[in-house]
């Protein structure tokens, strides 16, 4: 029942890039903290159901880290790692069944963290099965709506606020 939830927070996280490390400035989440809505629709053979996290995504020159948090704000698990991989520690126990689930989504959200915006044609790439369109930028050229299409899920991602490294 989880590893829905688990699997959208992760897919917001999938906006970042590439193993490569380009430069912060070419980065689809240059270096700072990302305060994140995360909607994901999960189909099921029955029914949707509808998931709404929160997450606070912090970019590094070479490293990653991600807060999954409750509607309530309340930490949930931390991710963190770099190009060569990704771990977790849980905060709420009940998420530790998904830790298997939650090792394999971080490999997918490190290949993101760093996708370099020239990877990205026409606002839409596609990775690991998912299709991931950015559909709108502010001033700073921060993607602030992005969305994912899977067989499996719809998935939203806003960012909310930000502020970037100097």
């Amino acid at each position: 029942m989880r590893t829905p939830v688990l699997m959208l927070i992760f897919g917001s996280m999938y906006f970042a890039g590439c193993v490569s490390f380009p430069k912060s400035s070419m980065r689809i989440f240059p270096n700072g903290t990302y305060q994140q809505q995360i909607i994901v629709d999960q189909r099921t053979t029955q029914e949707t159901k509808h998931h709404q996290l929160g997450a606070i995504l912090v970019t590094e020159e070479e490293k990653i880290s991600i807060i999954g948090l409750s509607p309530f704000q309340t930490t949930l698990f931390r991710m963190h790692g770099d190009r060569f991989g990704m771990a977790v520690d849980f905060v709420d126990p009940k998420f530790e069944e998904n830790q298997s689930y939650l090792n394999m989504m971080g490999s997918f959200i490190r290949d993101v963290a760093w996708r370099n915006r020239s990877q990205v044609i026409k606002n839409k790439w596609q990775s690991r099965g998912i299709e991931i369109e950015t559909l709108e930028k502010d001033e700073n050229s921060i993607f602030r709506n992005i969305q994912m299409h899977h067989a499996n899920f719809d998935a939203n991602i806003r960012t909310l606020s930000y502020e970037l490294n100097k």
